[in-house]
């Protein structure tokens, strides 16, 4: 594998690394949405929570947090894929 040779996918019938390297930039493009979504929202969410403790704000912001970090994540993963790819088509699902 270090070698580069990956050996070949008999379900796809080429070599795994271009199938590799032909899903690179979906993946790409999947991940950069996801962290720039996540940094617009959490950036000014946290600081507005920060700057007025024990608002309804803040209880509203902590009680999603709480919620978010207490959903395992291969279900959040399947809630916002059939959210964002299937039901608004902002973001590929599978293939372009």
């Amino acid at each position: 594998m270090l070698q580069g040779d990956w050996g070949f996918s008999f379900a796809s019938r080429v070599d795994v690394d271009v199938l590799i390297l032909q899903r690179v930039p979906t993946t790409l493009i999947v991940i950069g949405t996801s962290q720039l979504l996540a940094l617009m929202i959490a950036l000014p969410v946290g600081v507005i929570a920060a700057t007025r403790p024990y608002s309804i704000f803040d209880q509203i912001a902590n009680t999603f947090a709480f919620i978010g970090f207490s959903l395992p994540p291969f279900f959040t993963g399947l809630v916002l894929i059939l959210v964002f790819s299937i039901s608004l088509d902002w973001l590929p699902f599978v293939y372009r």
